[in-house]
């Protein structure tokens, strides 16, 4: 389905460079794949919040580094506006959470 890096890769590698545009290429790309018909209803909308959401919260390094602690590591969190996320790491057991 993807050719080159995978929705992780990509997550992963917008995180350590805070390429921003990067992720939000994947986050448009994701959110125009079919879920179940071709219609703009409720139900499709929130399915494509839950895979984009799904992707992020789940995309972790080889060491066990999620997204965001990769990005609070290299120094790339700013103040944006969003939800309240923040998975364990694995490796620290630490929790990053962003109001």
């Amino acid at each position: 389905m993807y050719q080159g890096a995978t929705p992780r890769e990509l997550v992963l590698e917008a995180a350590r460079r805070d390429n921003v545009d990067l992720l939000k290429g994947l986050i448009d790309t994701l959110w125009k794949e079919p879920i179940s018909d071709s219609k703009k209803s409720d139900a499709n909308v929130k399915k494509a919040k839950e895979r984009v959401a799904e992707l992020i919260n789940t995309a972790f390094d080889p060491i066990g580094n999620h997204a965001l602690h990769l990005a609070a590591k290299n120094g790339n969190c700013k103040s944006r506006s969003g939800p309240a996320i923040g998975p364990s790491s694995r490796r620290s057991e630490l929790r990053l959470t962003r109001v």
